[in-house]
């Protein structure tokens, strides 16, 4: 089982401060975990030569290469790989997954709050983040690829940490203000990752390989922990969707926007009052619907088994809900399931009798998947379920709470709108950087 770690494509670590193995290790798997160039480093795209762009998913393939060479030395099987992450890494797995490069390197995918289509998961004008980091830095005001190129090698690069270290969590969302994974122009010699936008990968030509799909269904507290009274005001004056839609002109973006205001909110404006409803909105089009628009494609276009998950528990292992300030909302925030994975050596081992049941429904379900290609090949008291996976004309979601529960698409109305809007709207021509 191949672990990429999360982070929004500008920190986090694979080590076992964030990633303890104990839990998964129980089950008598091989767990890999690693690290790979974040921020800059890994992200860096100006569309020429010295750099293409997508470094760090590149360092992910190179060690996915290296398990294929060695993992048997370990014990391991490098015919049956699985790779999984959550958040970033979720999009990374997702990308992975689209991408050309990556042939016969992994047989299972596990996507965690992420997904490849997401609007956050690749950026359509990277050459214009790096012109306003650089700008930011050093007042350095040009186009040119090659004078960027200049500036970002010789720049220090506890300077480059420092230009996005103080990013609230609010804004990791911020396409504006972060380094992402970009679609390449292609140069000889060189290997790309991403050659078109995942979209336009996925439906082509889309590996035949099973996937897990899933998010958790209090996404959004996360990124509204931190807003005030005056960002939510401001928030009235901006369009309620991602840069990924192409609209004819303003008014059509601004009808739009109205749409998904009058649905989440009716006739209230967006403030504290309302920040629920503004979580709602970062949960559904950030995690949630972008997931199950990737699945969709995949259950159309391939024989190999989709399976999607909506995860509801709420136990003493959510520390991500606590430490943002809604420890007393029912539900999972983002991350919060991945503490029911991973021994976080962060975290207190705080643990109720409950949450050994979780531990142990989501681990098995997890290393079945990786070791079967089925989360629950039989049914015994362990796992009281059988996890149905999706098929071309019904949706099967697994229901991840106080019970395990097969179930229908979780917020059939949200997603039915974002549906609607991406079919019309969706930039699928990313130009090549």
């Amino acid at each position: 089982m191949f672990y990429v770690h999360g982070g929004a494509f500008l920190l986090g670590s694979g080590g076992k401060m964030l990633l303890g193995p104990d839990l998964l290790l129980k089950h008598d798997v091989i767990l890999v975990t690693f690290n790979y160039r974040l921020g800059a480093l890994g992200f860096l795209c100006l569309g020429i030569e010295e750099v293409p762009g997508n470094a760090g998913l590149k360092d992910q393939i190179a060690a996915l290469k290296w398990v294929q060479r060695n993992i048997a030395v370990f014990g391991g099987d490098p015919d049956n790989v699985t790779i999984f992450g959550h958040s970033a890494g979720g999009a990374s797995v997702a990308l992975l997954l689209a991408s050309e490069a990556t042939n016969g390197l992994f047989k299972k995918v596990i996507v965690q709050s992420g997904s490849s289509l997401a609007n956050w998961a690749i950026n359509p004008k990277p050459v214009e983040i790096a012109k306003s980091i650089a700008k930011q830095l050093l007042s350095l005001d040009t186009d040119d690829p090659l004078e960027l190129y200049e500036f970002y090698k010789n720049v220090p690069y506890n300077d480059l940490i420092e230009s996005t270290a103080n990013i609230p969590i609010g804004k990791l969302l911020a396409l504006n203000l972060l380094h992402l994974p970009c679609v390449e122009k292609e140069f000889r010699g060189i290997e790309p990752a991403i050659t078109d936008s995942p979209y336009n990968l996925l439906n082509k030509n889309p590996k035949n390989i099973s996937v897990i799909y899933g998010s958790t269904d209090k996404e959004g507290l996360f990124f509204i922990s931190e807003e005030t009274e005056d960002s939510l005001k401001n928030a009235n004056e901006k369009h309620l969707f991602g840069n990924d839609l192409l609209f004819k002109n303003e008014d059509e973006a601004n009808r739009v926007s109205q749409k998904v205001k009058q649905f989440y909110f009716g006739m209230e404006d967006i403030s504290f009052k309302t920040k629920m409803n503004l979580s709602d909105i970062f949960s559904h089009l950030y995690f949630e619907v972008p997931a199950i628009l990737e699945s969709n494609i995949l259950k159309s276009r391939v024989e190999a088994p989709i399976f999607n998950y909506y995860f509801t528990y709420s136990g003493g292992r959510n520390m991500v809900k606590e430490r943002t300030g809604f420890g007393n909302v029912t539900g999972a925030c983002h991350g919060d399931d991945i503490l029911y994975l991973f021994h976080a050596l962060i975290w207190p081992y705080r643990i109720k009798q409950k949450d050994h049941i979780m531990i142990n429904w989501l681990t098995k379900m997890w290393t079945n998947f990786a070791k079967f290609g089925n989360p629950t090949p039989h049914q015994d008291n362990d796992l009281p379920v059988k996890w149905e996976p999706s098929t071309r004309n019904k949706w099967n979601f697994l229901h991840i709470g106080d019970e395990l529960k097969m179930g229908p698409l979780p917020n059939p109305d949200s997603y039915n709108l974002w549906k609607d809007i991406y079919e019309e709207y969706r930039n699928i021509n990313f130009t090549k950087v």
